[in-house]
Order: C-alpha cells, then structure tokens, then sequence
C-alpha cells in the first residue's frame, strides 16, 4: 500500500464511502492507518486472479478488457483458474500479446468473499437482492463487509 502513495490515496477516499453500519469508517480508517502491509494478494492459491492485459508502453488497459475477461472467466469455467495462469498473454491477444503483460496478480481472498453475494443474489431466483441478512466474519472487515437488511 506504500507504493506511488495507494495507501494515502485510499485513506483520503474512505469518507466518500457510505459505511454499513456507520461505525465501520472509523474501523477502516484505523486499520489502514496501523496496518501498512495491507497489498494485493501475494499467495496466488488465495485469490481469485485478476484477468486484465495492460500496455507495456502506456500500462494502458487492454481497449477490449470487458471482451477479455468474459474470454477468461469461460476459459477458467471450462478448466478451472489455473486455466488463467497457464495460458499465455498470445492465448487472449494472438499479433497483439507482443504489446501486452498478462497480470498475474489475484483479488485477495478476503475481498473475494466479501463481495460475491453480489453474484449470487443475481443468480438465484429464489434469492432476494439486496439480501434480509448478509452476515460474515469480524476478519471480513478488513475490505468493508457490511450486514444488509
């Protein structure tokens, strides 16, 4: 989080969040302030990974990345998410992957745990958006999870 400023650029934009319950900006904000080892996951076995391709030039996104994540999300559905990491950038971008970095980081864990209710909810029809109750961890809140009514 200390690189190029991310850890003061987050800090700043927390108040801009709408916290569920209240109370968890001042629980952010004092864990970011603390913790400064806070980063993308490292422990590739723990996240889920991120599918973009940027420029090597301009560190750009790929102009078709929507197109290339539902590529890759297929791609991990038919063979599981070391699908992703065993392609190779010319799998995705054929001529094009001479311009482009594959990213080989992941989503943490934890934020990917905090969020996919968001999915689910979508999915099942005999499920309500937003939910009567979400629970998670008191861990979990290290990347915001909320209780929803």
């Amino acid at each position: 989080m200390e690189t190029k400023g991310l850890r003061e650029r987050a800090l700043a934009d927390i108040p801009a969040v709408s916290w569920t319950p209240a109370w968890g900006q001042n629980r952010i904000e004092a864990m970011m302030t603390g913790r400064p080892d806070w980063c993308i996951s490292r422990q590739r076995t723990w996240g889920v990974p991120i599918t973009f391709f940027t420029h090597k030039e301009t560190g750009e996104l790929h102009p078709n990345t929507l197109e290339l994540m539902e590529v890759a999300a297929q791609k991990i559905d038919a063979g599981g998410v070391e699908s992703w990491f065993d392609a190779s950038c010319e799998d995705f971008l054929g001529a094009e992957a001479a311009d482009y970095d594959k990213a080989t980081d992941t989503l943490d864990v934890w934020f990917d745990s905090g969020t996919t209710h968001f999915a689910v909810l979508e999915q099942r029809d005999e499920l309500t958006n937003p939910a009567d109750i979400y629970l998670e961890g008191s861990d979990q809140h290290r990347v915001g999870s909320r209780l929803h009514y």
